[in-house]
């Protein structure tokens, strides 16, 4: 009995050991405060999550985050993933600028850039692999030739024999601060049929030329407000960086039913988004408004349901305000209506006022009243568990004092 009790201590060791082992070889998610974040996050590459222990959100995407890690190791991919406790190190997300948790990003020295994609390992490693890519990529005549056959934009370089080191390198450090948002290329004149210059490509011959400083700051800049052709596409990422954007206040929105919508709504509103006129501050986007992710801003903020589309309005960034188009849409119609907005004449619905919250809120309620509960609890699971409580137990108060409630006796009569 003493031999077998000990090969049984034995073989638990061993057990332990190999689960330690284990242990040690998946990734970790490192946990940085305000005192080991600055010296740690100095140097290499790091995804950051900030969040807050009591955010649902964080703890849904806690798998996923520990999947990222485990994923980069195996890939042998240089770059930490680690997370920052908010409710703990309050200094470092304020001067990261954390708004809401979780909020995800990319560093590299000075080089932040934000994650507004899917909360998924697959997604986030895609990123993670797209951010450390080489900033300024050199293409040859074939690729260039693909890349102005597709539709979408991209910041291209062109150099000749003696083009300055200088500024090659400040166009790099801007690449490096753009490679998520725009793909940066680099080709010769001779390839690319141009003089030397910094170029963004936005299909359908659209083109914007750089011509200013050479500063990577002032290139940053010039090209996240150019990168946008005529009409592009209001996705969650393209409106957190509008949002961030000084320079954009006003949208206007063509909302459309499907990824696809209508090809000709599209074109007409694209040809009047290239014939501006001096009084407008507009950036021209498109919206799948029957899409899931736009569902409830659409229907609670719009008050716009599927069948109310295709649709055109402006939107506040701002200020919440919107300004919805009834006619037609024409290109005469909607310049004019544009001309409207402009000179303060149509008047303005929504906002982020107290009563527009609430009616915002009681647009939720009946939402789900009318089937949208299984959702709102996958996504609020605990509002939801403790709204179900209240409601059951307001149900047995109610019924056991109507049951203890004596019946009312028959008054007597002279």
């Amino acid at each position: 009995r003493r031999v077998h009790g000990r090969a049984r201590f034995l073989i638990s060791m061993a057990l332990l050991v190999l689960l330690a082992c284990v242990a040690l070889a998946a990734g970790e998610t490192q946990q940085l405060t305000s005192e080991n974040f600055n010296e740690l996050v100095s140097s290499g590459s790091w995804m950051l999550k900030f969040y807050a222990p009591w955010c649902t959100h964080c703890q849904k995407m806690a798998g996923d985050w520990q999947t990222l890690a485990d994923n980069l190791k195996a890939a042998d991919i240089a770059v930490e993933v680690a997370e920052v406790d908010c409710t703990a190190s309050k200094d470092v997300c304020q001067a990261f600028d954390v708004k809401g948790y979780p909020s995800l990003m990319f560093v590299n020295g000075d080089v932040r850039i934000p994650y507004r994609g899917a909360r998924t390992a697959g997604e986030m490693e895609h990123f993670v692999r797209a951010a450390i890519a080489p900033p300024l990529t050199a293409v040859d005549a074939d690729e260039l030739a693909k890349l102005r056959a597709e539709e979408q934009s991209f910041l291209l370089l062109v150099v000749d024999d003696v083009e300055s080191q200088d500024w090659q390198s400040t166009v790099r450090t801007a690449a490096r601060h753009l490679v998520i948002a725009l793909p940066c290329h680099k080709t010769t004149t001779a390839i690319a049929g141009t003089a030397p210059g910094l170029y963004i490509f936005k299909g359908a011959g659209e083109v914007s030329i750089y011509d200013g400083e050479a500063d990577s700051k002032a290139i940053v800049a010039w090209a996240r407000r150019e990168k946008l052709p005529a009409l592009s596409e209001l996705t969650r990422t393209s409106a957190g960086e509008l949002s961030e954007s000084p320079d954009v206040t006003l949208l206007a929105i063509l909302l459309v039913e499907g990824p696809i919508g209508s090809i000709v709504q599209k074109d007409i509103v694209k040809q009047v988004a290239r014939s501006p006129r001096e009084a407008w501050k507009y950036r021209f986007v498109w919206m799948n408004g029957a899409a899931a992710e736009w569902r409830a801003f659409v229907e609670g903020r719009w008050q716009l349901s599927a069948r109310d589309l295709p649709r055109f309005l402006v939107f506040n960034m701002r200020t919440g305000e919107y300004y919805p188009h009834s006619s037609e849409l024409s290109a005469v119609a909607i310049s004019d209506f544009l001309d409207a907005v402009a000179a303060g004449t149509v008047p303005a619905q929504g906002g982020r006022s107290i009563t527009v919250q609430i009616g915002g809120y009681l647009t939720w309620i009946w939402d789900v009243a009318l089937g949208s509960a299984s959702s709102a609890w996958a996504e609020y699971p605990q509002v939801m568990q403790l709204s179900a409580a209240s409601i059951v137990f307001f149900l047995v108060i109610t019924i056991r004092n109507a049951l203890r409630q004596p019946a009312p006796k028959d008054r007597k009569t002279d």
